[in-house]
C-alpha cells in the first residue's frame, strides 16, 4: 500500500470521527441560524472535507501528470491511488 492511500485512509478516518462528534454533541442544523454559526464541529468537518478533496486532486503521476483519484468529472470516475499509474504504469512514489 503506497503512502498516498494510507494518508487518504487516515484523513477519511479523521473526517468520520469529526462527523460522529458533530452528530453526538453538535446542535441540529435546523434549530436556528445561531446554532449553525457557533457549531464548531460542523465547520471543522466542512473544512476538513474540503482539505481531503483538495489533497485527492493533488495526487498525480510524476511522469504523465494524470490524476490518480479523480479521473474525470463523473462521480463514478473515483478510484484509490495504486502503486503504479493506471495510465502509464510508472511508480507513483
Amino acid at each position: 500500500m503506497n503512502k498516498y492511500k494510507k494518508q487518504l485512509i487516515i484523513f477519511l478516518f479523521i473526517e468520520a470521527v469529526i462527523t460522529i462528534i458533530d452528530k453526538l454533541f453538535g446542535r441540529p442544523l435546523g434549530a436556528d441560524w445561531y446554532g449553525i454559526v457557533t457549531n464548531l464541529s460542523y465547520w471543522l468537518g466542512m473544512a476538513w472535507g474540503g482539505f481531503i478533496i483538495f489533497y485527492a486532486f493533488k495526487i498525480k503521476c510524476k511522469h504523465c501528470h494524470t490524476g490518480q483519484v479523480f479521473r474525470g468529472f463523473s462521480a463514478f470516475d473515483i478510484r484509490w491511488p495504486q502503486d503504479r499509474c493506471y495510465r502509464c504504469a510508472e511508480p507513483i512514489e
